[in-house]
């Protein structure tokens, strides 16, 4: 019995490393296709300071897409009003071509950390994110979105 409660007294701390602080999610992709001119734009605010924060970007997409690693690019305008542009690639599949999303059906879904060039600290952020995808539209998205997580200190 003790072997239990051991057990998911650890499972409880590891589920709990980190707390959402922000959470949003865009449905809306007419024929499931993310136009580049149409950028995604979202804003939050950090009132704690002095903890870690992680930012991650979501997304739902049809089961065997195409493409291994989207060209994407995050811009981040922190608190002070620098503006950082991060791009880097929303990795799909892993280097054997399996799905990295938690896939289920038709759909998988993927969260994905942004390496940002400065930590996150108290203050408001505007973020623009954008695909830098070779055609007009990416194909076969069903959501995207950007989530802030508080990290366990």
């Amino acid at each position: 019995m003790k072997r239990v409660a051991l057990l998911l007294l650890t499972f409880l701390a590891i589920s709990c490393s980190e707390k959402s602080l922000y959470s949003e999610t865009d449905k809306s992709f007419d024929e499931n296709r993310w136009q580049k001119s149409d950028i995604k734009v979202y804003e939050f605010e950090i009132a704690q300071a002095a903890t870690p924060y992680e930012m991650d970007v979501f997304m739902s997409y049809v089961y065997g897409a195409q493409f291994a690693k989207i060209p994407m690019i995050a811009e981040v305008t922190y608190p002070d009003g620098q503006m950082s542009s991060v791009t880097f690639d929303f990795v799909t599949k892993t280097d054997s071509g399996e799905e990295k999303g938690d896939c289920s059906g038709d759909f998988c879904d993927l969260d994905q950390k942004i390496d940002l060039p400065k930590p996150l600290v108290r203050g408001k952020y505007k973020v623009r994110l954008m695909h830098n995808f070779n055609n007009e539209y990416l194909p076969n998205v069903l959501a995207l979105g950007l989530r802030v997580n508080q990290l366990a200190d």
